[in-house]
């Protein structure tokens, strides 16, 4: 692919290494078939790493968030990324504790960032 951004329907064209991990396979289906596409899946892998040298031995493509992105495998190969042009959906987080734990002051803090960053 060498545009400067495609869409799912362009990736659907090529095979697809596919995020297992966190469910992340889960919610990939979801937005694939919201838009009445399907990947062609050439791998599965709960493994980043194992993905990022898949698709830089070039065995494929992959949709990562941008936080998951590297430019290069572990191997040293570039990995080069274009802009999807289709919605995504957000990645979701959550944090979880024990309502009857007392949190340490980092912990707290970083909980108390959260609600104020992420609140709606």
């Amino acid at each position: 692919m060498t545009a400067s951004s495609v869409t799912l329907e362009d990736v659907a064209g090529h095979a697809y290494i596919l995020a297992t991990v966190d469910e992340g396979d889960v919610s990939t289906n979801r937005y694939w078939e919201a838009q009445g596409l399907a990947p062609q899946v050439a791998f599965r892998t709960s493994s980043m790493e194992a993905l990022r040298g898949l698709v830089a031995h070039g065995f494929g493509v992959a949709i990562l968030s941008d936080m998951l992105y590297r430019a290069w495998s572990l191997e040293g190969k570039k990995i080069e990324a274009r802009p999807l042009a289709d919605a995504i959906p957000p990645m979701e987080l959550g944090l979880v504790w024990r309502p009857d734990a007392d949190l340490p002051e980092p912990a707290q803090a970083f909980r108390q960032f959260l609600i104020m960053a992420c609140a709606s």
